[in-house]
């Protein structure tokens, strides 16, 4: 399956009540330049996720399969771990204001299919586009952003 998005920087919060939103934990257990990103994902202590994706920055493979805690508990061998509070703002636009050490970093992602993406104008709130700075790639966050 391709995944289609832009990513932005957010320059101030929108107001978010009534907002769906998800905690969730992140971990890639491969190096930055391995060809696929390997990534556990766990959203509210209650859905797992193991996800393959591709090189590439607004289109790129994404695959992935659900997965028990317990083969989540199993395969969380990571140090590190993103740690984001996942707003739904509109169907194919997600809010994500990261906590712990990448606290401060908020960003924006727009997802849906080319059209839509690549035509799509930023909302008033968003501020610099960082879709194909691989600094704001997730699993490169704690290397880029410390």
């Amino acid at each position: 399956m391709l995944e289609i998005e832009r990513k932005f920087l957010v320059k101030e919060l929108p107001d978010l009540t009534g907002c769906k939103n998800s905690m969730i934990t992140q971990s890639y257990s491969n190096k930055r330049d391995d060809f696929y990103e390997i990534r556990l994902r766990n959203y509210d202590d209650k859905k797992y996720y193991l996800d393959f994706k591709g090189r590439g920055t607004l289109i790129r493979e994404e695959n992935g399969i659900k997965i028990t805690k317990e083969q989540y508990d199993k395969l969380n061998i990571m140090e590190k771990h993103i740690v984001k509070q996942r707003y739904y703002i509109k169907e194919n636009i997600f809010l994500d204001v990261y906590k712990g050490e990448l606290e401060g970093l908020i960003m924006v992602e727009v997802e849906g299919n080319l059209d839509y993406v690549t035509n799509f104008k930023p909302l008033k709130w968003f501020d610099k586009e960082v879709t194909e700075d691989q600094k704001y790639k997730n699993r490169n966050l704690f290397e880029s952003l410390h």
